[in-house]
């Protein structure tokens, strides 16, 4: 058992400390774990609780449908939204003690974070879109949704660049990621 410990734990040096250094696979991972992180980091906002306006939970909370049975629909899909977002919120403490090895693992996690949150505002849009006075209501709102498709479009941007860079220098263990635009209202 200790000396699980102490090699565990020799390992884990080597690999934060050393391989960083003098690997140079090791450099790369840490590299795009590090531009990863960046672009999470960024991504918070969206994916944050009611207290941000541009945050997805937020965004479909201020579209209230007057028919009941619609009124259900997007509750439904604000609960869908909250559970993302605690995905979110355990990935984005996790992914910052995630060992070089397992970069492409992390890549993939939150390319499917992504996809689930494209895939909740997708269904959101369907249940409203023939509510006019909802729809209207949130594009004239810049802290809302404009901004919401600002942050998905740019992240998903980025981490498509990301994906494509790290496939190319590091091969073939990170997909390349490909994402649509948040539906238009």
């Amino acid at each position: 058992m200790i000396t699980d410990i102490v090699v565990g734990t020799a390992v884990n040096w080597i690999q934060q400390d050393v391989g960083r250094h003098a690997f140079r696979k090791t450099k790369l991972r840490f590299r795009f774990k590090d531009k990863l992180q960046e672009i999470v980091d960024n991504f918070a906002d969206a994916m944050a609780d009611r207290g941000k306006t541009c945050s997805l939970v937020s965004v479909i909370s201020k579209a209230i449908p007057t028919d009941a049975s619609t009124n259900e629909r997007v509750h439904c899909q604000v609960r869908l939204a909250e559970v993302s977002g605690r995905w979110f919120s355990a990935y984005r403490r996790s992914s910052k003690s995630v060992m070089p090895t397992g970069i492409s693992g992390s890549f993939d996690e939150f390319a499917r974070i992504l996809y689930e949150t494209h895939s909740v505002f997708r269904e959101f849009v369907q249940v409203i879109a023939t509510d006019e006075t909802i729809c209207n209501k949130l594009k004239e709102d810049n802290s809302r949704y404009p901004y919401l498709e600002k942050i998905y479009n740019k992240t998903t941007a980025d981490f498509e660049t990301l994906c494509g860079d790290a496939r190319k220098t590091l091969g073939h263990e990170f997909r390349d990621h490909q994402f649509t635009p948040l539906p238009r209202l």
